[in-house]
């Protein structure tokens, strides 16, 4: 699962597979060229959704504050209710929009490494014939 923030993808390598079909399991994690935990490539925070989202929470705020200023108990009562109702859908749209998920995209053919922590016992490996 990735969090709010989050720009690297974590990766845990299960196994490593054999040209014979046979495989190792090594469950351990993998990390870019300098080290680093995960990989980092790509990352969309969606913040045109959280702009847009904050903006419309903003206009309807604005136009719910908007009217004559003498108003009756009666009108003063249903603007502060509508007030409020507005202001609290756009607070759970910006809550939403920050609840996305980043994206994060690492592209094919990007540079990985594997840090082994434990040693592998490989079996000897037959040489084939050119």
């Amino acid at each position: 699962e990735v969090s709010f923030g989050q720009d690297r993808a974590l990766v845990v390598w299960d196994r490593i597979l054999m040209p014979d079909g046979s495989s190792i399991t090594i469950s351990e994690p993998g990390s870019d060229v300098s080290g680093y935990a995960g990989f980092k490539d790509r990352t969309d925070h969606h913040w045109d959704r959280v702009l847009a989202a904050a903006g419309l929470a903003t206009l309807l705020g604005i136009g719910a504050e908007l009217g004559p200023g003498e108003d009756g108990d009666i009108e003063r009562a249903i603007r502060r209710g509508t007030t409020d109702t507005i202001n609290e859908a756009g607070q759970r749209a910006v809550d939403r929009s920050l609840g996305v998920q980043p994206s994060i995209t690492i592209r094919p053919g990007w540079p990985v490494r594997v840090l082994v922590t434990k040693d592998l016992v490989l079996r000897p490996y037959p040489e084939t014939a050119p």
